[in-house]
């Protein structure tokens, strides 16, 4: 792998090693241009390392010397040889890509959060109402008796004579069906 300015390259070679398929492999992808590369005068290939891992993506292998990455251990990441920052800034371009995707997700989870739990705040509110509106209706006080309608029952009682009109019999049903 060369390092030209920002952007990692790897040869046939080095491009099989970090995705683990065969160099046949990697040179049919290039030839059907499923993998995409430029090459050289001498007849090699490099490879972009966006690229191959767009088309190939690593595979773990063991590391052949430490990683800065991992306090100087050896590593099962695939990484060749002077390569840990091509293979690791595609790899970190990627994690950062889902890392910022798993953010908006939890962002719009916690909205939707809020919004249920203002909800629930809500429906508590209305029906402590209502059960302060049926107490009240049950714990009314008993009214009063109404009032008598004259305020001396003995004078309405003597002021106006009351006429009993005379009381007719019924008749019977069949009384009134036969005309009796």
């Amino acid at each position: 792998m060369e390092a030209l300015g920002n952007a990692m390259e790897y040869t046939l070679a080095s491009a099989a090693k970090t995705t683990g398929m065969g160099k046949t492999t990697i040179h049919r992808a290039l030839k059907s241009g499923k993998l995409s590369g430029r090459r050289l005068d001498d007849g090699s290939w490099r490879i972009d390392g966006a690229e191959l891992a767009r088309a190939f993506p690593p595979v773990p292998t063991e590391q052949a010397e430490p990683s800065p990455w991992n306090g100087g251990e050896q590593s099962g990441t695939a990484m060749e040889e002077g390569g840990a920052a091509g293979a690791s800034a595609t790899e970190l371009a990627v994690l950062r890509v889902k890392l910022e995707a798993a953010q908006a997700k939890i962002a719009d989870m916690d909205r939707e959060r809020r919004i249920i739990l203002e909800t629930v705040d809500d429906l508590r509110t209305r029906l402590d109402r209502a059960e302060d509106r049926i107490l009240a209706l049950v714990h009314r006080p008993v009214a009063a008796p109404a009032p008598a309608l004259a305020e001396k029952p003995a004078e309405a009682l003597t002021a106006a004579p009351v006429v009993a009109e005379p009381v007719r019999p019924s008749r019977s049903f069949l009384a009134r069906l036969l005309g009796l």
